[in-house]
């Protein structure tokens, strides 16, 4: 007996796309191979459920390049080139840094991580009615207590951004993670998150923001994969957000206060040494102990806190010494984010620092 194949209708088609371009750079396809496969599907589904064709799958990101930029990294040294624009503009075909062979063909080979804007997306969540109704969720959230600590707003930084000529209007969280595009594959997805603080808890996770995505066999070169995030950060803080709200334009500034990853993303993403190594730790001055071949932190007395001021002293001389300081390797592009404190706006790691212990 013959069973009718139904989808699920939990994917949306975006994702499928983005599925299909995870498996041809997985498999290195050729065009024929992905024109097959996308006949496949749509044979399967019974109607154009997917770009009929090789042609039409990559007209859809050409046709978004506005929307989304691809940017181009050295498969050798792991240094930023370009966007695809650039590369192809400019006829680069080295490594300006270690002269490795520049390839353009994106879809086939994991050199690259993608761009999104963050503005459009920010505007369209603010023009949302039903968004804008939670708007004032920080002033008029229930079951408020003094001095206890039960959402960002508590917090010494948001605080303080918050009083009056403040910067703080729309803040946001951002986070960025690996997860494998497949169980048995050894490639993985990073993607740059932002949820906005504004909302209520529910709202926040589920309105998230992609700002940016990187594809490939290896952990992303994390300052690379940054910096067109910072350069967005600086935009949303100076010009900020315009969006309507009951045909009264509204101009939003829009500032990262809070990190939040695991104790392995934390370290790079702040460019200093990892938990496990002398001055691993991101919020405090304490050595660390070898102690059987390991690098341990006892309980002392005098662990002093890190501050922003002096890491940034720190990751000056890297530069000239070329040797870290106090743990720290060299300038994060995180700094460059306007109102972001390096060390502070991270948040300890609960799973790994409680659960797993």
């Amino acid at each position: 007996m013959d069973t009718v194949l139904k989808s699920t209708g939990s994917i949306t088609k975006a994702e499928a796309l983005l599925l299909i371009m995870s498996h041809a750079a997985v498999h290195n396809i050729t065009g024929c191979q992905l024109d097959d496969l996308l006949k496949l599907i749509n044979f399967l589904f019974g109607n154009d459920v997917v770009p009929r064709s090789k042609h039409m799958f990559n007209k859809v990101f050409k046709n978004n390049s506005e929307i989304v930029e691809f940017h181009l990294y050295c498969r050798g040294c792991k240094s930023h080139i370009g966007t695809q624009k650039l590369v192809t503009d400019q006829n680069i075909t080295q490594c300006p840094s270690c002269n490795e062979a520049v390839e353009i063909s994106s879809l086939n080979n994991g050199s690259f991580f993608i761009d999104v804007p963050v503005a459009p997306q920010i505007q369209n969540l603010l023009e949302n009615p039903e968004i804008q109704e939670h708007l004032s969720y920080r002033f008029d959230r229930p079951n408020r207590i003094e001095n206890a600590i039960s959402d960002i707003y508590d917090g010494v930084m948001y605080e303080k951004l918050s009083q009056p000529g403040g910067i703080l209007s729309d803040p946001y969280n951002f986070n960025s993670d690996g997860s494998p595009v497949y169980k048995s594959s050894k490639f993985s997805i990073w993607p740059i998150q932002l949820h906005l603080n504004e909302l209520p808890p529910k709202m926040r996770f589920k309105h998230v923001i992609l700002a940016g995505l990187w594809f490939g066999t290896h952990e992303p070169s994390i300052q690379v994969f940054l910096k067109p995030f910072t350069e967005q950060a600086k935009s949303l803080s100076s010009k900020g957000v315009l969006w309507r709200k009951n045909s009264v334009q509204v101009n939003s500034k829009v500032v990262g206060i809070c990190c939040c990853v695991d104790s392995k993303a934390r370290p790079t993403m702040q460019n200093t040494t990892q938990f496990n190594g002398y001055y691993g730790c991101g919020f405090c001055l304490h050595p660390g102990v070898l102690i059987e071949r390991q690098v341990k932190y006892t309980v002392i007395a005098s662990g002093h806190d890190r501050d922003s001021k002096s890491k940034l002293k720190d990751m000056e001389v890297p530069l000239v010494e070329g040797r870290p300081v106090r743990g720290v390797k060299g300038p994060s592009q995180l700094i460059n984010m306007p109102y972001f404190d390096i060390v502070w706006g991270f948040v300890p790691d609960y799973m790994h620092a409680v659960l797993h212990v």
